[in-house]
């Protein structure tokens, strides 16, 4: 993000606020965002599972086996560009 993560968390603490706000919008704004319709859905891999380990309840938190799997995974494209896709999304995904 480029930011404390701390002002994540505060975010993700009220799931009305994350349908607003978009997965864009806390990337490090100073790294290109992909162009590459390879890296983009990573990008949103990679977001949704770092979003599911902030989870404050340890069991519903993805176990390392999950997140080995979700990487070995055959990777799917994105149905939504990635600048219409909400923090929410990540989260309940």
């Amino acid at each position: 993000m480029g930011k404390h993560p701390e002002e994540l968390l505060s975010l993700l603490s009220s799931s009305t606020s994350l349908v607003n706000i978009k997965l864009i919008d806390v990337l490090d704004s100073r790294s290109p965002l992909p162009t590459s319709l390879l890296v983009a859905p990573n990008l949103v891999r990679v977001a949704t599972l770092a979003f599911g380990c902030l989870n404050q309840q340890a069991k519903l938190r993805p176990a390392m086996k999950e997140v080995c799997k979700e990487f070995l995974c055959r990777q799917t494209s994105l149905k939504i560009p990635l600048r219409m896709i909400s923090l929410f999304q990540t989260c309940e995904a």
